[in-house]
């Protein structure tokens, strides 16, 4: 789906190159797969960087499964956007 959408946001940013620049949509889920893309957005369609939420599945972008995708971001010397959402629960917790 990343790939997709990042196919699609590509032809709405040629279409109007002096309007908009494009972040990558990555699926940290598949850490290796995302930095792939992130390659590929960068690289192939000038995309200024990439997209992903602050946690996935309760996992914090910190632990270590994602550091391929942190690596190829600053190997490509560009950012990633944390798009806050909530944080995940941990019993005893609330967010009051």
């Amino acid at each position: 789906m990343a790939k997709d959408a990042n196919d699609v946001l590509y032809k709405a940013i040629k279409k109007y190159p002096k309007r908009f620049a494009g972040f990558a949509a990555i699926a940290p889920q598949y850490p290796k797969e995302a930095a792939k893309e992130l390659e590929r957005a960068v690289k192939e369609y000038g995309f200024v960087g990439g997209k992903i939420n602050s946690n996935i599945n309760g996992k914090f972008m910190d632990d270590d499964k994602y550091w391929p995708m942190w690596a190829m971001a600053e190997k490509l010397g560009v950012p990633i956007y944390l798009h806050p959402i909530f944080t995940p629960r941990r019993s005893g917790q609330s967010f009051r």
